[in-house]
């Protein structure tokens, strides 16, 4: 839980800088046909329902922006071995699972296609964005489980958040970003907060491109 906190306050700390950047102008390269790509770190805050300790998390994104405003983009992210906590986990068929090997560990990765909408593409430094998302979560157990013991180890996730871009240079930008990915099949969620580095190329149209 403290390393969740210590990340979580690096995020504020990185808006908070942001904010204060806010009126400084800066050339945006979100460019109709443009393309991004960057990494990510960060916590991945489990739901309860998993039973499983919070942990760092890291990825890749890849994007492409059908429209200044408007980009596709597809992540992958992998969360550490995370320790299964309890019998009560949906991840184990039977609490037996749990009591025979109680320091059983899990890594989930996840792999999303997500829309992010850009409010105001404005030449700004700061620019805040929402990304709305689907995709696959995976959960794979050290030591593993036979089929007869395993639970719920893969969902379909639905991706709802927002974020902030902070421009550090012309084609290279600072994210920081919180998004909750809700299971509706197992009922939970798991909250992501994370940072990363994005850089941006290509496209034409200009930053404030109209109807292209």
């Amino acid at each position: 839980m403290r390393k969740s906190l210590d990340v979580a306050a690096r995020a504020c700390i990185a808006i908070a800088l942001s904010i204060t950047l806010l009126a400084v102008p800066a050339h945006a390269e979100e460019k109709k046909g443009a393309w991004e790509s960057g990494f990510l770190y960060g916590t991945n805050l489990y739901g309860n329902e998993l039973r499983l300790s919070n942990e760092s998390e890291y990825g890749l994104r890849f994007g492409w922006y059908w429209h200044p405003a408007y980009e596709w983009e597809f992540q992958v992210r992998r969360t550490g071995s995370a320790n299964l906590q309890n019998e009560n986990s949906t991840l184990v068929a039977a609490p037996t699972v749990f009591f025979a090997v109680p320091e059983r560990t899990f890594t989930s990765d996840a792999y999303s296609v997500r829309f992010l909408i850009n409010p105001r593409n404005v030449k700004r430094r700061f620019k805040p964005y929402a990304v709305f998302g689907y995709g696959m979560v995976m959960y794979s157990a050290d030591p593993s489980l036979q089929d007869s013991e395993k639970g719920d180890e893969r969902g379909r996730v639905i991706t709802i958040g927002g974020g902030v871009r902070l421009r550090l240079f012309p084609h290279v930008a600072l994210r920081t970003e919180f998004t909750t990915e809700y299971e509706p099949t197992n009922i939970y969620h798991n909250e992501h907060v994370n940072v990363g580095l994005t850089w941006v190329w290509g496209g034409g149209g200009g930053a404030g491109g109209s109807a292209d």
